[in-house]
């Protein structure tokens, strides 16, 4: 195999995550892929093909769904198609798999040549010409270069030389922001509970009369009168996917792998932690226990120590999922994960050693949502939600009221709300299981749903949060302000926490 000079062609790999974002690469293949490898929206060599059974016309999965969101009709013959016409293409993925590609370091001196596959196995299992920086780039060191000229230069980088004594500095100036930041969140406390009213003289107690003021404080109504963002979070360069709430102190996944820890009430950034080598997609807490589990697309799911003396420490990690983890869930000593394999397994708290696995969805899940104690509820891209009971882990039922992908869940006022890809919310009778009604309003797929005292909050890729009265079922607010998909919704102190693809967190009250 020679080299195929301007008849090689580049082609960005791009690998939707969720159909929210993507990592991509440039592949340079060894010689012109044939025009049938070309996928006819994008002309570029298929990515994740998929084939219509309508009408046979093969795509790359992400371009025919975006032209599926436009019009319902395969773009090449305009036959009616909708995306469940569409499935994998195995002959023609064997085929581009098949591809001979230059490794994508070839430019900083890399000679690796092979198929596609094994060429982003190389690129992602540490091409030692990739692009990197010197590991003391955080104490002033700009120098970059392919690995094996940074390995060359952090012999002779005199941060290198003093990194004794940065280290020792580094640690006195962490023991200052620590005693800083305790005392600002002491302040905070203080100033919140006066302002509560939890903390206020009585009238007359000051100047010794025994006069009694009998009015009490007004309490705003939450989470059915006005509301408003109160802060905008912006400490992250990618958007942030995942959000949990453990007292005043909040952690949230962010698409570039990192878990970040908030003081939830002044927003200040306390600490971030690569915890992950791609999105983090779900945290939950184990409030007992203080640990903090987080996990996404790498499969892997992680648990970290979250007490004010050791806040992230890595206690134990696991990647027994073979596809990306959405959806995250804490019940007594018990861990649940769903995954896009399609399995909900359980882990134990405190090893995070797989116990169970339990099988029954045909495609991935994509979220899960504690009912009770002991019944669980799975929504799946299968279109469907499966009710588990967590005694026996045996199915107790499974719910067919979407025709399309279900992605949310939460639960309150004996009701199972339900979003999905059609942006619709289904409303079922926890009782009967029968449907209640369907809310409409948003434009795009809703992503998240939290009910709150009475009140369900949804949050969708049309960039906004919904309110809804669950006794009406009426539209009672719409919050804006985010220019992104909103991935994550949570409760805190009497607010709303949302997560969003604009790399802001906003606090609603």
């Amino acid at each position: 195999m020679g080299r195929a000079g301007d008849d090689c062609r580049k082609l960005a790999l791009v690998m939707p995550e969720k159909g929210m974002t993507g990592e991509s690469r440039v592949i340079e293949y060894v010689s012109k892929p044939s025009e049938s490898l070309l996928c006819p929206i994008c002309h570029e060599v298929f990515a994740s093909p998929v084939i219509s059974r309508i009408c046979n016309h093969s795509f790359c999965d992400h371009c025919i769904f975006r032209s599926l969101e436009l019009e319902a009709a395969c773009p090449l013959c305009r036959a009616w198609l909708k995306r469940e016409d569409v499935h994998v293409n195995l002959a023609l993925r064997s085929l581009t798999q098949e591809l001979i590609a230059y490794c994508p370091n070839k430019a900083a001196g890399c000679t690796f040549v092979d198929k596609v596959d094994a060429v982003n196995r190389h690129a992602d299992g540490g091409c030692e010409f990739h692009p990197d920086v010197c590991k003391h780039k955080d104490w002033g060191c700009s120098f970059r270069g392919s690995g094996v000229r940074v390995k060359e230069h952090v012999e002779n980088c005199p941060f290198e030389v003093m990194k004794v004594y940065i280290k020792a500095q580094n640690e006195k100036l962490m023991e200052m922001k620590a005693m800083i930041a305790q005392q600002e969140d002491m302040i905070t406390a203080l100033q919140k509970t006066i302002t509560q009213g939890k903390f206020s003289p009585r009238p007359g107690a000051l100047d010794g009369s025994d006069a009694v003021d009998e009015a009490e404080t007004e309490v705003v109504a939450w989470p059915t009168g006005d509301i408003e963002c109160r802060r905008t979070i912006s400490e992250s360069r990618t958007g942030f996917t995942s959000v949990a709430v453990h007292g005043e102190i909040m952690f949230s996944g962010a698409y570039d792998g990192t878990v970040k820890v908030f003081n939830s009430e002044t927003g200040r950034l306390i600490k971030s932690v690569k915890g992950h080598n791609l999105t983090v997609w779900a945290v939950a807490i184990h409030a007992e226990s203080e640990t903090l589990f987080s996990a996404g697309s790498d499969g892997a799911i992680k648990s970290w120590s979250i007490n004010l003396a050791s806040m992230m420490d890595l206690k134990a990690s696991s990647d027994l999922h073979s596809r990306k983890v959405y959806s995250l869930v804490v019940n007594g000593d018990l861990l649940y994960s769903g995954s896009s394999d399609g399995n909900v397994k359980v882990w134990d708290i405190h090893t995070l050693q797989c116990l169970q696995t339990m099988e029954g969805h045909s495609d991935g899940i994509n979220s899960l949502h504690l009912l009770n104690s002991t019944q669980l509820a799975s929504a799946s891209s299968d279109n469907t939600v499966m009710i588990w009971d967590l005694t026996t882990s045996a199915q107790l039922r499974t719910l067919n009221e979407s025709s399309s992908e279900v992605l949310g869940l939460t639960s309150g006022s004996s009701l199972l709300f339900t979003s999905s890809y059609d942006a619709n919310i289904t409303v079922l009778d926890l009782n009967t299981y029968n449907r209640v009604r369907t809310l409409r309003g948003h434009n795009w797929e809703v992503w998240q749903v939290k009910y709150v005292d009475g009140v369900l909050f949804s949050g969708s890729h049309d960039h906004t949060i919904k309110r809804w009265d669950v006794r009406t079922f009426a539209d009672t607010a719409t919050l804006k302000g985010h220019k992104g998909f909103v991935h994550a919704l949570a409760q805190g102190d009497r607010c709303l926490i949302s997560g969003c693809a604009d790399k802001t967190i906003k606090i609603w009250k």
